[in-house]
């Protein structure tokens, strides 16, 4: 167990830190959806991956919508 006296304590963490912004980008989409759990986590709420985009060529994934498990499914 770790001594409780001698550890650092840990850094305050910012809203800005963990609160999705307009125009972010992650290193890989795997980073992202994780960022999107643990935002869902942080408020409560459910989360699910709704589409995605794939370039014709060669099926490389260009977009994903992530969004709150609530989302409409249905797209009239």
């Amino acid at each position: 167990m770790e001594d409780p006296s001698s550890s650092t304590p840990p850094a305050t963490i910012s809203v800005d830190d963990w609160v999705p912004k307009n125009g972010m980008e992650f290193d890989s989409r795997e980073k992202a959806w994780k960022f999107w759990v643990n935002y869902g986590g942080k408020i409560c709420f459910g989360v699910r991956k709704d589409c995605s985009n794939k370039n014709r060529k060669d099926e490389v994934a260009t977009s994903e919508n992530f969004v709150c498990n609530k989302e409409d499914f249905s797209r009239n």
